[in-house]
């Protein structure tokens, strides 16, 4: 059998580990990646040593099943760091690389894994199915399994052209290292107030960034610091989202009276967090995502304490606001960003005159309007298509995906983030390297 894996970053890696942990011999494994690097992708590609991991050392192993794989290799490499501390991100892709480097030794001549270069520009469905690169080499597997990760951030709303054509525009701001063109003394808008806008925040106060950084948002919610974790035990919640959402908030009234805090109640729900969202509606998945989404990602994904640090130090001296509002538009004109904005609860429309705006609104989830050229290619050719919440792509319960006419493919899968919105919390390492072991064994199924 020959496995394509269509993306070489942290999902697309740890599959072919978890693979390479149970083919049998004779099977073959291609992992295709556009870039250099294998087994960083975007979020573990930083080279700041300051761009931190949001979970903790000993929750970042690559395998379900030893759980402390990573907090050991750090041991073992020469890093006395205790399990509660939160990595540098870039060190984490070198246990990755580690990781996927010792599987393909210890599986040489049994297995046979090949990497292949370039961007995949077209997916052809059927027996087999095809992979076609933009510079038209054709890949045939038995099976394919799509782990491209997030894809690139949408454009905030109102944008024109000349504003996104201008260099003062960071669509994305982790492409080319774009945050070292702006000068110090310089004022950034930033748009959107989650977990990149605290990266983007972080860079630039460790540049030395002295301008004046203002945050808008729809809600100016911003991220919560990670605190010492206290176990808590806590009912599974049932019944309607509307009851959930008042039992999770009774529990987190009762938490200080028993010794624990608000973090401890958030944390004792991730055992049922897909369970309970695959038990949703559609109707109720859509009211969460209206109502609920904005406060659980700030509470769920939280910050290291030293970003969160940042965080508070920029704002306690004034350099840095947080604001609720809608964008309006983005004009650039005569050489200067014309900047609408309708502040959050209010009528009048405020104009402002950032010296740079950094997009940070996070990853483009409605694939239909991605400029991901596979993604893009295949969902107009019908071979994908949206799931319903606009999250990521239609699939199945063992991830094989859903074509325009709710067929369910027998050999091209999902993995990952593009699979969130049928798992919600399907971003973060232990939710998907217990995705990558489950996949593996459905790919290796004949």
């Amino acid at each position: 059998m020959h496995i394509g894996i269509i993306g070489g970053g942290f999902s697309g890696c740890l599959l072919a580990v978890h693979l390479l942990r149970r083919a049998p011999a004779g099977t073959a494994i291609t992992i295709v990646e556009r870039a250099d690097v294998i087994g960083r992708g975007a979020a573990y590609g930083t080279v700041n040593p300051e761009h931190l991991l949001n979970v903790r050392a000993g929750n970042m192993s690559a395998f379900p099943d030893d759980p402390q794989n990573f907090h050991a290799w750090l041991t073992a490499h020469g890093d006395p760091s205790p399990a509660s501390t939160f990595m540098p991100r870039m060190r984490y892709g070198d246990y990755i690389g580690h990781v996927l480097r010792a599987a393909v030794a210890e599986q040489a001549g049994k297995v046979h894994v090949s990497f292949v270069g370039g961007v995949a520009q077209t997916l052809h469905a059927g027996t087999p199915p095809a992979v076609v690169l933009e510079d038209g080499r054709r890949l045939v597997f038995d099976r394919i399994a799509l782990c491209f990760g997030n894809l690139p951030p949408g454009a905030p709303p109102g944008v024109t052209e000349s504003a996104r054509n201008s260099a003062r525009y960071l669509h994305d701001p982790w492409k080319a290292r774009g945050l070292e063109a702006i000068p110090a003394d310089d004022d950034v808008l930033i748009i959107g107030s989650g977990l990149t806008m605290a990266d983007v925040v972080e860079t630039l106060s460790g540049r030395g960034h002295r301008g004046k950084i203002a945050v808008m948002s729809r809600h100016g919610f911003i991220p919560h610091r990670h605190e010492t974790a206290s176990p808590v035990t806590l009912q599974k919640p049932t019944g309607s989202l509307l009851n959930m959402f008042r039992a999770v908030r009774a529990a987190v009234k009762a938490a200080p009276a028993k010794g624990h805090d608000w973090r401890d109640v958030i944390d004792a729900l991730r055992p049922w967090t897909i369970e309970l969202w695959r038990g949703f509606s559609l109707a109720d998945r859509r009211q969460f995502l209206r109502h609920v989404r904005a406060h659980w990602e700030v509470h769920r994904h939280r910050v290291a304490p030293a970003i969160a640090d940042t965080l508070a130090r920029t704002q306690a001296s004034g350099q840095l606001t947080i604001s609720a509002g809608r964008i309006v538009s983005i004009d650039w004109k005569d050489g200067a960003f014309d900047v609408s904005i309708r502040p959050r609860g209010e009528a009048e429309i405020l104009r402002v005159s950032p010296s740079w705006i950094v997009n940070c609104t996070g990853p483009q989830g409605d694939y239909a309007k991605t400029s991901n050229p596979l993604v893009r290619n295949a969902v107009e050719a019908g071979v994908i298509r949206p799931d319903p919440q606009q999250l990521g792509l239609d699939v199945t319960d063992t991830c094989m995906v859903i074509d325009a006419h709710g067929m369910a493919s027998p050999n091209i899968a999902a993995v990952g983030p593009p699979t969130r919105g049928a798992f919600w919390e399907i971003t973060s390492v232990p939710d998907i390297r217990g995705a990558c072991a489950q996949m593996a064994e459905t790919l290796l199924k004949s």
